[in-house]
């Protein structure tokens, strides 16, 4: 008996921290879990032998709202790249959503070892934090709080690209990219920065001070394949190097 009690909870940590260490806004922080998609219940999913396809599941189930307020399953009603949504100049075309986004992590990360200079729109240092279960929210008090002066980030541009529709997200620690949170506000004045969600599993084997990131989102692939050959893509920021501004 004390060995299923014993496996039960450790299942259901795993199945806790899986839902942690996926990306924003696609995770606990947004209180988005696995079984948000990933659910036999739900009509037709392609996620379990259905015939819906990937880009009408996730309108059907959650990207359906044309206006704020948003919540983890209303969220922004969007159009899909297509030759009926640009122009016919190529001919007929479409994208799936999946082309371009990944639902799980932001793959963009993992430049971080080659451009972090580039990546990250903000940094500097936790230095403490505290969790508000009510709000689901977490502030962090940060010292050495700067922006990436290349492209003019402040911390009012930060929240602009954190509106209802949008986020920018946080890693409270670079070193450790699997967690990361929507930002929900920058208080410089008192030094801190509340991101929406529990960041207390990011620090369950090492307290701050740890030094953080705030990157673009946007939950972009690495690659990008449309001829048959796949292609890297870095897309840090609205405009300057590595940017949907540039064709670099």
């Amino acid at each position: 008996m004390k060995k299923m009690v014993l496996v039960l909870i450790f299942l259901l940590a795993a199945v806790s921290g899986a839902q942690a260490a996926l990306d924003g806004p696609h995770n606990e922080g947004n209180m988005v879990s696995c079984g948000n998609c990933h659910n036999a219940a739900l009509p037709d999913s392609p996620l379990w032998g259905g015939v819906t396809s990937v880009d009408d599941f996730c309108l059907l189930n959650c990207h359906s709202a044309v206006a704020a307020p948003y919540a983890s399953t209303s969220a922004p009603l969007v159009a899909g790249h297509s030759s009926a949504t640009t122009s016919t100049t190529y001919g007929t075309w479409s994208t799936s959503c999946t082309d371009c986004h990944n639902p799980h992590y932001h793959r963009q990360k993992l430049w971080k070892s080659q451009e972090a200079a580039q990546l990250f729109l903000a940094t500097g240092t936790v230095t403490a934090y505290s969790y508000n279960a009510g709000a689901n929210q977490s502030t962090l008090t940060v010292s050495g709080l700067t922006y990436k002066a290349s492209t003019g980030w402040t911390a009012a541009r930060l929240l602009n690209k954190s509106g209802a529709e949008r986020r920018t997200v946080l890693f409270p620690n670079t070193g450790n990219t699997s967690m990361n949170y929507p930002v929900v506000a920058i208080n410089e004045a008192g030094n801190t920065i509340t991101v929406a969600g529990d960041v207390s599993p990011v620090y369950r084997y090492r307290m701050p001070p740890s030094v953080f990131g705030v990157i673009y989102g946007q939950l972009l692939e690495l690659t990008v394949d449309y001829t048959g050959v796949a292609k890297p893509v870095k897309f840090f920021d609205q405009d300057g190097p590595r940017s949907h501004a540039h064709n670099d």
